[in-house]
């Protein structure tokens, strides 16, 4: 059994403002795969130690791992320019 993906409010309305179905696809495939190995995305450092971050083209998924509810709090879906802002 996997573990179980939630949006926080932030990373709801950036997935949501997404344009194109293949850009959303693919994060949707990393989604899923982020439910069955939750370790795949790098670990960050700074004001983001204890998140983690998994690239999907140029877009990066920045997440945090919850052991204890299994599941994956998603904090923000957005261009890599743009995510560490």
């Amino acid at each position: 059994m996997g573990f179980e993906i939630r949006f926080s409010p932030t990373a709801a309305k950036q997935f949501a403002k997404l344009q194109y179905e293949k850009l959303r696809s693919r994060i949707i495939a990393s989604l899923e795969h982020l439910g069955r190995d939750p370790y795949a995305g790098k670990p960050l450092h700074g004001e983001l130690k204890g998140d983690r971050s998994y690239r999907t083209g140029a877009f990066r998924i920045v997440y945090h791992i919850d052991l204890a509810e299994k599941s994956i709090g998603i904090l923000r879906v957005e261009h890599r320019s743009e995510v560490y802002r």
